[in-house]
């Protein structure tokens, strides 16, 4: 473990040469320009490995950690690539849990201390690294690949932002909750780290994601737009310098039609009256004169009116159901004797008992009651007229039935 003194010597060091490393990170892409002044610096910054010499002639450069370190404090304009590789992290989190499992299982509790705070500073870890994503898409998306002037860059670069968005977002799909739970179990720790901290980042990230995309999708297919454009034009510039004195066609003034615009399909126009224009009401309205005139139907006289507020009062109707229903029965059974027969020729079979509407509905109920074995040895067809008032209903005056043996 790195000492106090060290780390203390290491801030000094940087605090010490901070001039000539902002000239070479800011002015002259991480190179150290080499002189008498420079040279004694730059040997203690190779030392401590913040610059290096790749050898040769070539002048010292600062160390990839370092200028990484300015990207990231400064939000720099290099900082245009994002990091859609997360499976590694979630590897190396994963190999953790299983280790710190295994220390706390086995009973050794300081080595379990040490794991526990890996683990969480690589989870608090991937959840900047997720959001530092989205912002440094975001930010590309809003100056509209500013760092690049030319329109054909400017589709390459948003081929390539979409391409890493696309990769980050099917990488975060990888990872399922369920895996993240039974990683977790029921330490009180890991459930907190793999089933609060870590999808709650993952959310937010695929949220900002979708929404990206759909914007990288729709700046994509503008720049695209405008490179026809650009086209179109750069091919009339060249015409011209070419031919000073090219003029293009007036096909309005033509007599024949060009093939390209005979190729067009009819817009198939319609006329419509322009009611709310006061300028046409006298043309109108001498065209509404000439219209044959219709009377409207009077639905009132058609039919009848319906009081369904009367009520007539009828007696109450007594009959003994034993006998009606043994008359349905013996109804049926001489069905099956003469193979079919109507309701009404057989009425006298109960004319003592019940009305003809009552034998009716008798042998109706008798065919609906009857077992699906029984039933299906008859057939019933209702005889009647439809009724003048209400559409869909059938006043049954008979009913048929025949035996199908």
């Amino acid at each position: 473990m790195i000492g106090k003194e060290e780390a203390r010597h290491l801030l000094h060091v940087l605090s010490r040469h901070s001039d000539i490393i902002i000239d070479a990170y800011q002015e002259t892409n991480n190179e150290i320009i080499e002189t008498e002044e420079t040279s004694r610096a730059i040997d203690e910054l190779v030392v401590q490995r913040l610059a290096y010499r790749p050898g040769g002639d070539e002048e010292a450069r600062l160390s990839m950690v370092l200028s990484r370190l300015f990207d990231h404090a400064l939000l720099s304009a290099k900082r245009q690539h994002i990091d859609a590789d997360i499976g590694g992290q979630i590897h190396s989190i994963e190999d953790l849990v299983n280790n710190y499992k295994v220390a706390k299982k086995s009973g050794n509790f300081e080595d379990a201390e040490t794991l526990i705070h890996h683990i969480d500073e690589m989870v608090h870890h991937l959840a900047e690294t997720l959001a530092n994503n989205t912002r440094q898409l975001w930010r590309q998306i809003d100056s509209e690949f500013g760092h690049v002037s030319n329109l054909e860059m400017k589709v390459l670069e948003n081929q390539r932002v979409l391409q890493q968005a696309k990769r980050l977002n099917d990488g975060l799909e990888m990872i399922t909750f369920n895996e993240l739970n039974e990683q977790a179990g029921e330490d009180r720790h890991l459930r907190h780290l793999l089933t609060k901290v870590l999808p709650a980042a993952m959310a937010r990230c695929q949220n900002e994601l979708v929404d990206a995309m759909h914007r990288l999708r729709d700046m994509l297919f503008e720049f695209r737009r405008l490179q026809d454009r650009a086209r179109l034009v750069y091919a009339f510039y060249t015409r011209y310098r070419k031919e000073p004195g090219y003029q293009p066609n007036n096909y309005g003034e033509s007599i024949d039609v060009s093939p390209l615009i005979s190729q067009v399909m009819p817009l198939g126009l319609r006329g419509h009256a322009d009611t709310d224009n006061d300028a046409h009401e006298l043309a109108l309205t001498q065209m509404l004169v000439g219209i044959r005139k219709t009377d409207v139907p009077n639905e009132t006289s058609q039919t009848d009116r319906l009081e369904l507020d009367e009520w007539v009062e009828e007696e109450p109707v007594e009959f003994s159901v034993s006998a009606v229903k043994q008359c349905a029965n013996d109804f049926y059974e001489k069905v099956i004797d003469t193979g079919a027969l109507s309701g009404m020729s057989c009425y006298t079979m109960v004319a003592d008992h019940c009305s003809p509407d009552m034998w009716l509905h008798a042998i109706i109920s008798r065919y609906l009651t009857l077992p699906l074995e029984d039933k299906a040895l008859f057939t019933l067809n209702y005889k009647g007229e439809p009724d003048p008032v209400f559409d869909g209903r059938l006043l049954v005056d008979d009913v048929d039935v025949s035996c199908r043996i």
